[in-house]
């Protein structure tokens, strides 16, 4: 059984880059696992010393934020390896890795695959790119998260500001906020640069959430607003 996933998982991605005798090492000391559609294979924080050679399906790669919400990080298909920084540096798994569909793959015990990496140079670049290129993917995934809860609270803050200074017996009217609150000045209030602000009331403007007149802050589409800080 492991012979055969060897073989089927040589094929593509990590595998292929071995020296034959890598690979054929890797390959008859594997195990192969089969996952079922939603099924955990790897959880955080739990420890872990084996690299996971994904041969057919996909996989989603999650952290859970506070307050419990799912963050993913990434998606991953055949000829990915998932494991490798626990097995580089014996460390607890730092994701959730979830089987999106049936999935199979091959189950190499981390003093293996640290063997194998130590007598192929090649390998071990290759291997090391892989985990510069999820870092990279990690720190683009927690930079978009953070633009877009930056907007949630911009959206908010103006939304309570709206309340303030609407028009209570005509809430449909579009707002219009005192010459005296500045862009920095939002930016204080939803803890943000006067930059980003900026930036993000000028989407708004061209989206037709909100105006600017005179140097003052018109709210036309309040409940676009609540739309976003419930998004």
């Amino acid at each position: 059984m492991a012979n055969d996933a060897g073989r089927a998982a040589a094929q593509v991605g990590f595998l292929s880059t071995l020296a034959p005798a890598s690979r054929q090492r890797l390959s008859a000391r594997g195990r192969r696992r089969a996952y079922a559609r939603g099924e955990e294979i790897f959880a955080r924080g739990e420890p872990g010393d084996a690299l996971l050679i994904v041969e057919t399906g996909y996989l989603e790669i999650s952290v859970r934020r506070p307050g419990g919400r799912k963050a993913i990080l990434n998606y991953v298909g055949a000829g990915e390896v998932i494991g490798e920084i626990t097995v580089i540096d014996r460390s607890a798994r730092s994701a959730d890795v979830i089987a999106l569909e049936p999935t199979t793959g091959l189950i190499v015990d981390g003093r293996d695959v640290r063997a194998v990496l130590l007598e192929d140079p090649v390998a071990m670049m290759v291997l090391l790119e892989r985990v510069c290129d999820k870092l990279r993917s990690t720190i683009d995934a927690f930079e978009a998260l953070g633009q877009r809860e930056a907007v949630r609270r911009l959206a908010r803050c103006l939304v309570r500001l709206g309340a303030t200074f609407g028009n209570q017996a005509e809430p449909a009217e579009p707002t219009i906020l005192p010459a005296t609150i500045s862009q920095s000045d939002l930016g204080d209030f939803a803890g943000l640069s006067r930059e980003n602000v900026n930036r993000q009331i000028k989407r708004w403007v061209a989206d037709g959430v909100v105006a600017l007149e005179n140097g003052r802050l018109i709210l036309r589409d309040t409940e676009a607003l609540r739309e976003i800080t419930d998004a």
